[in-house]
């Protein structure tokens, strides 16, 4: 499971933000219909973070890992950030 989100919380009230909430699969007979569409992850490279547990705190894990962005002065695209869900392994 992943998801994108496409805006920041901070500038977009809560009932106007856009998520894509996604799952992989390899089944060509499934077909995109509606609101379900087919995408694509582009390749590159991630911030990856490994958060396990509760959600608490995970507000804040996200502004640690865009201060580090910013400190960094690493350049990031302008392409909605990328989660990846996997509670398999929590």
């Amino acid at each position: 499971m992943f998801g994108l989100g496409h805006d920041d919380p901070k500038s977009i009230p809560a009932d106007e933000l856009r998520y894509d909430a996604c799952i992989s699969y390899d089944d060509k007979s499934v077909k995109a219909e509606g609101e379900v569409v087919a995408k694509s992850i582009d390749g590159g490279k991630y911030l990856y973070h490994l958060h396990k547990g509760s959600y608490d705190g995970l507000k804040e894990k996200y502004a640690q890992m865009m201060s580090y962005l910013i400190e960094n002065e690493i350049a990031v695209a302008d392409k909605p950030t990328f989660e990846d869900w996997d509670f398999y392994s929590c």
